[in-house]
């Protein structure tokens, strides 16, 4: 619709016969602005390559997505500690470097040394130092400054966090008779059985997510 001002135009114009080719002229001028306004007011002019968006790769948290799925895949907590390990699992297409986070038990902490990525699908395995486990060329190793991890991981009960470098916790279990994560935990391992997630990776955070394995399967799928 035309403005008031130029409807007016257009009557005094229209009154006079003469004018009327004029008139026409005028309307047709005055369409084209407004479709050009109209256009310029409605159409997309960001540079959006082909009305295409990539969606951030990192949260306003500043947590990298990538970061945020990585998994505590599998433990192995029964036993001396040189048998103890703590696989992690990485789900995502992308290779995350974990140097610089921490894995907690219920007393205390560790800080991850510098290590190699671990690989889009990949898995990582955390040991203390001088530890007798066999981890699988396949996977990251990852050796603690420390005899144990944490304090040693309880045979009754216990809890394993991961925490990235900024100190946000990125995953969690607890097992027996520690309850702090999980009301109802999953049963703790004997000597020789792992916790898993079943199926591999899966993870709705719940204590459903985890199983008593009697096959470990350290640096590989569950």
């Amino acid at each position: 619709m035309l403005p008031a001002l130029h409807q007016n135009i257009l009557t005094d114009i229209l009154r006079n016969k003469r004018f009327t080719a004029l008139a026409a002229i005028y309307f047709v001028g005055i369409s084209l602005v407004f479709t050009q306004i109209t256009h310029a007011l409605f159409t997309d002019s960001a540079s959006s390559n082909n009305n295409t968006f990539t969606a951030a790769s990192v949260f306003p948290t500043g947590v990298p997505l990538t970061s945020a799925q990585l998994k505590i895949n599998e433990v192995s907590s029964a036993g001396s500690a040189l048998v103890e390990w703590i696989e992690i699992f990485n789900p995502t297409a992308s290779s995350v470097d974990i140097s610089g986070w921490s894995v907690l038990d219920n007393t205390s902490s560790d800080i991850i040394p510098s290590v190699s990525p671990i690989p889009p699908g990949g898995y990582a395995v955390i040991i203390p130092t001088g530890s007798s486990t066999l981890i699988p060329g396949s996977a990251t190793a990852v050796t603690l400054g420390a005899p144990t991890i944490g304090n040693g991981l309880a045979d009754t009960g216990d809890r394993v966090i991961l925490k990235d470098a900024s100190s946000t916790e990125i995953d969690n279990i607890n097992y027996g008779t520690d309850t702090t994560i999980f009301p109802t935990p999953p049963a703790a391992p004997s000597t020789g059985v792992t916790l898993s997630r079943n199926p591999n990776g899966t993870d709705t955070d719940t204590a459903a997510d985890w199983i008593l394995d009697n096959s470990p399967s350290i640096g590989i799928s569950n």
